[in-house]
This record gives C-alpha cells, sequence and structure tokens, in this order.
C-alpha cells in the first residue's frame, strides 16, 4: 500500500511538472504547431482529473498548516468578494471564473507535490530550461519595431523583460560544477539568452530592476560563488558589446522630469493618482478584477476629459489596491514581504547548503520580479503566484528540517 502511494505521488510529481513546463514557460508561443492541440487546456485537464482519481493515495503536506497558504487563500477571497461591486461584474467574474481558477490549482498542486529538496531541484529545472528555450526563440525569431522586439501576443515588450527577470537568477544554480554538464551548458546559454531579450525588449523598468537584481546578486549573496558572478558580468558585457541594441530610450532614464510617458495626462503619475483615489472611495472591495480601464474612463468623464482606451495601472500594487480594495493591498504586500523573509530564513538557517542556495537566487530573482512589477500591471501574475507559493514550500523544508534536528538532538 505504500509503495502505492509513493508510485501514484511521483507520477503525479511528474505530470505535474508537465503541466507546469505548459503554463509557466508557454511552448505554444515558439512551436506553433502546439496551438491546435490546446496545450494548456489539455494539461491542466489531465492533471486535475489525476489528482481528483487518486488524492487519497497522494501524500503531502496539509494546507492550512502554512501561513503563505493561508493567506493566499485569503486574498483569492477578495478577488471573488470584489465580483459583485465590480464596476464590470461580467468582466470581473470571466477573470476569476476560470482563468484565475488555473493559477489558483497551480499553487494547490505546486504545494501538495514540491515537499522535498530534490522536486524542488526538479521543478527549477523544468522552468529554467522551457523559459531558456523561449528567451532564445524570442531573440531568434522576434521582430523589431520602433527599435524593441516583440514575440508572440502573450508579451509586449515590457512583458518580455518581467519574464526574463523571473527565470534568469535560477539558472545560476545549474551551471555549478556539481551538475551534469548538459545542464551547465543549457542553462549557461540561458543567461545570456535572458540578458540579452531583458536589452532587446528596451523595457526601462526591465532594466532598472535587472540593475538591482545584479546589485543584489553581487553583494547581497554569500552562497553564489565568485565564479558564477563572474559568469554574469562576462555575459552582460558580451551582450552590451555585441548586441544590436539600441540605448536612445534608455537614455531618456537620465531626463525622467520630462518624460512624456510619467508626468502628461494619460502618463503614468497620472494613472496611479486614479489608482490610488479609485481604492480609497472603494476601500473595501475596490472597483473589481480586471476594471481598473473603466475606473479611468469613469474618473476622466467626471472630469469632462477625453477617454482614452486600455490605459492600465503600470503598477501592480495600483492596480491591486484599485481593484480590490485596502484589504487585498495588505494582503498582496504581506504575501510578497513573507516570500522576502521565508527566504531569507532559509538561507540563514538551513542546515542544507542547497536549500541555502537556492533561496539566495529565489530572492533574487523574486526582488528583480518584484521591481519590474512596479512598472507593470502584473499583480494577478502565475509568476508572482509561482514565487508565493516556493516561499510556501520552503517554509515547510525549513520546518520539517528543524523538527528533524531536534528530535535527533533529544534522541
Amino acid at each position: 500500500m505504500m509503495k502505492q502511494k509513493e508510485e501514484n505521488t511521483s507520477l503525479a510529481f511528474i505530470i505535474f511538472c508537465f503541466w507546469a513546463f505548459i503554463l509557466i514557460c508557454r511552448p505554444q508561443n515558439f512551436i506553433p504547431a502546439l496551438v491546435p492541440f490546446r496545450p494548456a487546456l489539455l494539461s491542466t485537464a489531465l492533471m486535475v482529473l489525476f489528482y481528483c482519481i487518486y488524492s487519497k493515495e497522494i501524500s503531502g503536506p496539509k494546507l492550512f498548516k502554512e501561513k503563505q497558504v493561508k493567506h493566499y487563500f485569503y486574498l483569492v477571497f477578495i478577488f471573488i468578494m470584489s465580483i459583485p461591486t465590480a464596476l464590470h461584474v461580467r468582466v470581473s467574474f470571466e477573470s476569476i471564473f476560470p482563468d484565475y481558477v488555473v493559477t489558483f490549482l497551480f499553487f494547490i498542486f505546486f504545494y501538495k507535490l514540491v515537499n522535498t529538496t530534490e522536486r524542488l531541484e526538479k521543478i527549477l529545472l523544468t522552468v529554467c530550461l522551457g523559459s531558456g528555450l523561449y528567451f532564445l526563440s524570442a531573440v531568434n525569431s522576434g521582430i523589431g519595431s520602433g527599435g524593441r522586439l516583440y514575440f508572440s501576443t502573450t508579451f509586449d515588450p515590457n512583458d518580455l523583460a518581467y519574464f526574463a527577470l523571473v527565470f534568469l537568477p535560477l539558472n545560476l544554480f545549474f551551471i555549478e560544477r556539481t551538475h551534469q554538464i548538459w545542464k551547465r551548458i543549457f542553462c549557461s546559454s540561458f543567461i545570456v539568452g535572458g540578458i540579452l531579450l531583458i536589452f532587446l525588449s528596451q523595457s526601462r523598468g526591465g532594466l532598472i530592476s535587472f540593475v538591482f537584481a545584479m546589485l543584489i546578486l553581487l553583494f547581497w549573496t554569500q552562497q553564489a560563488s565568485r565564479l558564477l558572478k563572474i559568469i554574469v558580468l562576462t555575459s552582460m558585457l558580451v551582450v552590451l558589446a555585441f548586441a544590436p541594441i539600441n540605448y536612445e530610450r534608455f537614455s531618456t532614464l537620465l531626463n525622467i522630469e520630462e518624460d512624456y510617458n510619467l508626468h502628461s495626462e494619460t502618463g503614468r503619475m497620472t494613472l496611479w493618482g486614479i489608482g490610488i483615489r479609485a481604492m480609497l472611495e472603494n476601500p473595501l472591495t475596490g472597483v473589481g478584477i480586471n476594471n481598473f480601464v473603466r475606473a479611468v474612463a469613469q474618473d476622466r468623464t467626471e472630469r469632462g476629459l477625453e477617454v482614452v482606451r486600455w490605459q492600465v495601472a503600470h503598477n501592480s500594487l495600483v492596480q491591486i489596491g484599485a481593484e480590490t480594495g485596502v484589504i487585498g493591498l495588505s494582503l498582496y504586500s504581506f504575501l510578497s514581504l513573507n516570500v522576502i523573509r521565508i527566504f531569507h530564513n532559509v538561507r540563514k538557517y538551513s542546515h542544507s547548503l542547497r536549500l541555502r542556495k537556492i533561496s539566495e537566487l529565489l530572492m533574487v530573482g523574486f526582488l528583480g520580479m518584484f521591481a519590474a512589477s512596479l512598472f507593470l500591471s502584473q499583480a494577478y501574475s502565475l509568476y508572482w503566484v509561482f514565487y508565493v507559493v516556493l516561499s510556501a514550500a520552503l517554509s515547510q523544508m525549513l520546518i520539517k528540517e528543524q523538527k528533524q534536528r531536534l528530535s535527533m538532538e533529544s534522541a
């Protein structure tokens, strides 16, 4: 019976890795032949079906023993509570059912199945390989327009930089000498591809976030070797020296006071002000998921101004505050801060060198991604949830490790 449970859990984890690869890395974007098969839908159905059939036989940590899990559930509850009072109820409802349900299921399955260091390494390798292939495909096949790189309809250039920042630091774990040569070769090329993607996207927020992440990597990390840091710096210098980068757009960062995209009526400062007003006017439930554009239209109409279509928040904190209210913003902020706290604690207190190294690189990835999200509307991003559930899994691993150590000392 025990052997059967282990086999079912192992098979569930394999299916989960396949599902995560499809959801996170979106291979249909760089392999168009996959599109007619609707891989995201099919893989989700396969994962849910298998888990439903064998749920009693699949072991895993209990959901509500972990604070991150409980607070994430509270956040999803706030999402649902915002539906009835949304500016456009149908848009808010359809954004959650079925769209966000897939993200919610991903969180649950990840937490239940990724509960050992070995599985953690396997899922991180899976997403590094998938995202790396995406980096290289985008750089190779993307279309330049206005000096910026475009690839697929899923991500605009700013989103491409955000996507690269999510996974770029994680590749460093697999280029150490303790790993097989093929992992080191692939992940080294993905580091170069990710850096190149950030610069070719011409995303100014992406550049600021990349520099921020690199400073953390170079001056804060202790487990990352000097060789790894040299590899990153060398990769960046190679990209800067040989890549066809248009530096004119980046140069505007030196004269930000005159940037029309910041200070005009349709610029980000105005949009952030509208979002903050919307949150204060609707503090309990906000204006509803994905209704920020309608809040902007309503605000401009009330002020007798021309309505500009599709004016998004360009800041995840402003977005979730306006769309879910003060409670939603508080939960989102708490979960994000707790991600940092957990990674720091694992780095400081774990007796596993592998977990300490992983936690450091996850910290770099999360802070880079979070910095980029302050320039984008990514509050409901699967990639933010990916880091939240990673922190929940690591928290339980640390607790388990500490309990085992105490039992050994008392024996």
